[in-house]
């Protein structure tokens, strides 16, 4: 018998239909799990108008679907979502990325990913820091905090007033299939990758620090290796696609962009190894992706 509505867990799912980055990740392995425990008794909170159609497989597992008016990072967000989700009369709200909800009726837990847009303000557009100001004001609101690190529950008690009993750490998970897949004949078909690569992998944004790697890429100029950028452009983009002509780098630096989170494993699989010179994170996916695949990853020591 389905569960009532009083009892449904709503998930805020709308960020996969904006970004194929971190969170979105994140959004779609929750649902995946929560969806082997109790799929009559969750709600996935999309965004009204969403890239593709990830979705599907929730409503096959009868998981609820319903459009969100309220878009992502909308000034406006914390006092109209809790109106749509209250509407929903939900037993929980489950916020995904960093920031709660107003006054609601309605028990909110918050996962947070990191705090880079309050430890490194300069990493993030002016836009983004205001939106993620509000953490300060609705994380102690919330009903419980899910850190997705011990680090960032270190930072994050250091920086706000939080009842440490209501701060958990819940490392993220990897899905399964991610395995050696050394598909070559694909990445040269689809991507041109014919010659050694290092694959870097992320929105290409100041915080993931490239201008250091293709420096490095530039002193191995004798060397017969190129550089993989798969990511969407970010905050700070257009200063790493200069500085790849400034330093004449244009044909051993290929600009993949977002790609299809199927082609991850023979990227993975054929590079010959993963650099992960972010410059802060709170948990990050690809390192473990990447070793998985068998890949070896070189990444940078990073947090205070």
């Amino acid at each position: 018998m389905p569960a009532s509505r009083r009892q449904r867990v709503v998930v805020d799912a709308r960020m996969p239909g904006y970004t194929e980055a971190g969170i979105s990740r994140y959004v779609k392995g929750l649902l995946g799990g929560l969806a082997g425990l109790h799929p009559d008794r969750l709600t996935a909170l999309l965004a009204r108008r969403d890239r593709g159609d990830w979705w599907r497989p929730l409503v096959a597992r009868r998981v609820e679907v319903r459009r969100a008016v309220t878009p992502c990072h909308h000034p406006l967000e914390r006092w109209t979502l809790p109106l749509e989700v209250a509407r929903l009369s939900p037993a929980l709200f489950h916020a995904v990325d960093h920031v709660g909800v107003g006054l609601r009726p309605f028990p909110t837990v918050v996962t947070v990913h990191d705090l880079a847009f309050w430890r490194y303000p300069w990493t993030h557009a002016p836009r983004s820091r205001r939106h993620y100001a509000a953490a300060a004001l609705t994380l102690p609101a919330a009903d419980a905090v899910i850190c997705v690190s011990a680090f960032i529950r270190d930072e994050l008690l250091r920086v706000l007033p939080l009842d440490p009993r209501r701060v958990h750490v819940v490392h993220n998970g990897l899905d399964a299939d991610f395995a050696p897949r050394p598909d070559r004949s694909f990445v040269a078909r689809k991507y041109g990758l014919v010659r050694p690569y290092v694959l870097a992998l992320g929105t290409v944004e100041e915080r993931k620090n490239l201008l250091p790697l293709l420096g490095a890429l530039r002193r191995l100029e004798h060397r017969d290796i190129h550089l993989a950028i798969a990511g969407a452009d970010g905050w700070g983009a257009a200063t790493v696609w200069q500085r790849v002509a400034d330093l004449g780098l244009a044909s051993r630096v290929h600009r993949l962009g977002r790609v299809d989170e199927r082609d991850l494993l023979a990227l993975y699989s054929t590079a010959e190894l993963l650099a992960f010179p972010s410059v802060y994170e709170g948990f990050a996916f690809p390192p473990l992706e990447a070793m998985a695949c068998g890949t070896p990853v070189v990444a940078a020591a990073v947090g205070p």
